[in-house]
């Protein structure tokens, strides 16, 4: 840390020449799902859903890519950090990378915990000074959707509790009215929302996992059998949902859309390729 500012620059591990980040090591490395279904507020509804994209997500992470996964369910604020600020202080001196997925509702840079919201900075600021884990990528994926209430509460009984956000140092800050992202100088970090502002998720008829969670994890196993890079796969389901958004008119599809587009925005500070590569090509 300089003068009060954490210094996120990339360690001497890697040379300037390199193109593609290291993704040898001996593990893929961690994966952590925070996913809530209930929540504080009697008044939201609750997420089933979020069970399901919970356990493809599992699948997909922890078979096909050997993922260390954690899954955390229904999760407080203050639990939340004690469980970032722990992974943060252990050895990733042997993983490639780090991967945290929040499942929840949340909007305009913030997410709901179990009891309140939560700026999305507190997510990745805790591996700010990680010194294990210099160098490599870290992706913070937010697959989230705006409240939905069941009946409408009182407006200013609703606003009263969501104004006041963790991580804020006023306790009446009000909603951003954008996304958030790492300052600048955080190189290595990618951040992924399945939603631009004022959208709702998209799912099909009969199915209850988010066509986002889906497309993420056909498109990160193609990746895998291709060696494809990880902001190729993100494009590629950037693609997916505005292909399956437009559809969405179309009589003879079974999809169900909220809005006329959901399709995810992305935020890459990785200066170098992150390749996916079988795990047992070098084990």
């Amino acid at each position: 840390m300089l003068n009060g500012v954490h210094n996120f620059r990339t360690s001497t591990e890697f040379d300037s020449f390199l193109v593609e980040y290291k993704s040898w090591h001996k593990y893929r490395g961690h994966a952590l799902i925070f996913w809530h279904e209930t929540f504080a507020q009697t008044w939201f509804l609750q997420r089933p859903t979020a069970a399901v994209d919970k356990e493809l997500l599992l699948y997909t992470l922890k078979r096909k890519f050997q993922f260390t996964v954690s899954t955390f369910k229904d999760l407080d604020e203050k639990k939340i950090t004690v469980t970032l600020d722990h992974f943060a202080n252990l050895d990733h001196s042997d993983s490639d990378c780090l991967l945290v997925i929040v499942l929840s509702y949340g909007e305009s840079g913030q997410v709901h915990s179990y009891n309140t919201t939560m700026l999305v900075d507190n997510f990745w600021k805790p591996f700010a000074n990680c010194e294990s884990l210099r160098g490599k990528p870290k992706c913070f994926i937010f697959q989230t959707c705006p409240v939905r209430t069941i009946p409408p509460p009182n407006i200013t009984r609703y606003r009263s509790l969501s104004t006041t956000v963790s991580g804020s140092t006023d306790a009446t800050t009000h909603w951003s009215s954008q996304l958030r992202y790492p300052p600048a100088n955080m190189l290595d970090v990618a951040v992924v929302y399945s939603l631009s502002e004022q959208q709702q998720q998209l799912r099909a008829n009969g199915n209850p996992c988010s066509m986002f969670v889906a497309s993420l994890c056909r498109q990160l196993e193609l990746g895998l059998k291709q060696q494809s890079d990880l902001l190729s796969v993100l494009s590629l389901v950037c693609r997916d949902m505005d292909s399956l958004s437009r559809k969405t008119d179309d009589d003879n599809c079974n999809y169900v859309a909220f809005t006329d587009k959901t399709v995810p925005v992305m935020c890459s500070q990785l200066p170098r390729l992150f390749v996916f590569r079988l795990k047992k090509d070098y084990n």
